[in-house]
């Protein structure tokens, strides 16, 4: 487990020795300076916006050679990392650990303009900027330029077709800071985040006396708040451990354990789950103590936290109750997200074999670690203009004749689903009982917790996030002898499974927490 280096990480945020050799902000400078919303994001806004709208092709098309050349840039595509060095005239000199938006902001648009200019097909859906130089200032932040998806307390606005957002990810020398051995853990925990304010944290639900409640919200209103029990999610929040009495404390020693990343919530926002596949979490209500809900992880102070509080559970029908249901769902939405990764460098700076190195780790790490945090239900892919060819895979559902009674598991199978290009496919169930599955895999024996006609769903999703989904029909009769609601119920089948349904995809710094998921049901 990496705690030691987290907090290491942290001591230096928060003004150790170290500090003075790398100059880096407090903790309560970086609540400031972080992410959606941030004061950066919003000076950014309305030019970025305004400048995109011009700059696309309707799909990346172009099979990519020789970069063309563009008045005052110089671009050099590596992998499929692109370098852009500014001839000087563009604002990316100097040392902008005062004036960044003055600056270099400006600069970082005509960047953006360049690499348009260059491929003139591109469609990436995001656009991710690093620096070849430290600029001094420990911040990155996601700046939203479209959205087309409702129910996750974000509006719709822009065209979703083209360019979503804009990541921005300080310097490429800011992941090495706290030493190589903590490198991929400083990256995981900033590109976690920041790619993940594409959807959250910004939902309200409505409470027990029927009111709006923001309770679930921290910093800025775009991370989760410190008291919600997130399992360490990148969006911040903690692992709270109910300690008796009244009592509860950050559960450290799950932090960094396997399946971290992104929580139950963070997922359906996402849409990578249905509302089934959250369970019930709770948030705790007047803490004792001075933490405030915006205060970044317990983890990132190294030392667990115990505070007397009211528990309050919370369903995600609390959270569709405000913000309606997500749509796109589950069954159709995008898992498939193009990213451009983008260097910028001053007239002074050079491409070397270190900076081509990390860049080509970060340009994995983006893909391979957000898969592995989607729990292989999504996928980014970093190419730089067509995208890689891939063909949706196909979903087939089988549901057996007749089922068990007394309670038994009724074997549901996606066995037959297939891939064209026979890659790894990973699986969602929706039951239609209000539960869900997504770690199981095309074999399901499931105890249906309700009865009556439901609907059994499954999506399957291959390794580059192209899906399919399916389903069908089973009525679950109570068991022999079951005089009313909550015994054991026996099942029947009926049904065919529906036409597969193919989705084709197109093409933020506030430390964020990793994640020790815990999938486990409410118990008190």
């Amino acid at each position: 487990m990496r705690i030691v280096g987290l907090v290491a990480a942290a001591s230096v945020l928060a003004g150790s020795a170290f500090a003075a050799e790398m100059p880096r902000p407090s903790i309560s400078e970086i609540r400031k300076l972080d992410a959606t919303g941030s004061t950066f994001a919003k000076a950014a806004g309305s030019a970025a916006t305004e400048t995109v709208s011009r700059r696309r092709g309707p799909n990346a098309v172009a099979n990519f050679g020789a970069v063309a050349p563009v008045a005052g840039w110089t671009i050099t595509q590596v992998g499929d990392v692109v370098f852009l060095q500014d001839d000087g005239t563009h604002g990316c000199d100097g040392d902008l650990s005062n004036e960044w938006f003055s600056t270099c902001m400006a600069g970082t648009d005509a960047a953006l303009d360049a690499f348009y200019a260059a491929y003139p097909d591109a469609n990436p859906g995001y656009a991710s900027f690093y620096l070849a130089w430290d600029i001094n200032a420990f911040f990155a932040f996601y700046q939203p330029i479209a959205n087309d998806v409702d129910g996750i307390g974000s509006q719709k606005h822009g065209n979703a077709n083209s360019l979503n957002g804009l990541i921005f990810m300080n310097s490429v020398d800011l992941y090495s800071s706290y030493g190589p051995e903590y490198r991929d853990l400083m990256f995981d925990m900033i590109w976690g985040q920041e790619f993940g304010h594409r959807w959250g944290a910004f939902v309200r639900f409505i409470d027990e006396d029927g009111a709006v409640s923001e309770e679930l919200l921290g910093r800025d209103e775009s991370h989760w708040s410190y008291f919600l029990d997130s399992d360490w999610s990148w969006m911040e929040g903690n692992d709270w451990k109910d300690a008796g009495s009244g009592h509860y404390t950050t559960e450290l020693d799950t932090f960094m354990t396997p399946g971290y990343g992104y929580s139950q919530l963070d997922m359906y926002l996402m849409g990578f789950l249905p509302p089934s596949g959250v369970d019930d979490f709770f948030f705790l209500r007047n803490p004792s103590g001075s933490t405030d809900p915006e205060d970044p992880p317990a983890a990132m102070m190294g030392q667990p936290e115990t505070v007397t509080a009211k528990k309050v559970w919370v369903g995600i029908d609390q959270i569709i109750a405000n913000e309606g249901e997500r749509n796109p769902t589950f069954k159709n939405t995008d898992r498939h997200f193009q990213v451009a990764n983008l260097v910028i460098l001053r007239s002074t700076d050079s491409i070397t074999e270190v900076l081509r190195s990390d860049m080509a780790d970060y340009n994995e790490w983006s893909s391979t670690h957000f898969a592995r945090d989607a729990f292989e239900l999504a996928y980014v892919e970093t190419t730089i203009g067509t995208p890689l060819p891939n063909v949706a895979p196909s979903a087939m559902l089988d549901l057996p004749a007749e089922g068990k009674e007394d309670g038994d598991a009724v074997t549901l199978s996606a066995s037959g689903s297939t891939d064209p290009e026979s890659q790894k496919l990973s699986y969602v169930w929706d039951f239609g009982d209000g539960t869900a599955d997504y770690t199981t895999g095309p074999v399901v024996d499931h105890v249906f917790k309700a009865d009556g006609a439901l609907t059994v769903t499954v999506v399957v999703v291959d390794a580059m996030g192209q899906s399919a989904s399916t389903s069908g029909s089973i009525t679950v009769a109570k068991a022999d002898g079951d005089g009313g609601g909550g015994g054991p119920f026996g099942c029947s089948v009926s049904g065919t499974p529906a036409d597969a349904i193919p989705t084709a995809s197109m093409a933020l710094l506030g430390l964020a927490s990793a994640l020790g998921l815990a999938l486990r049901r409410r118990t008190n």
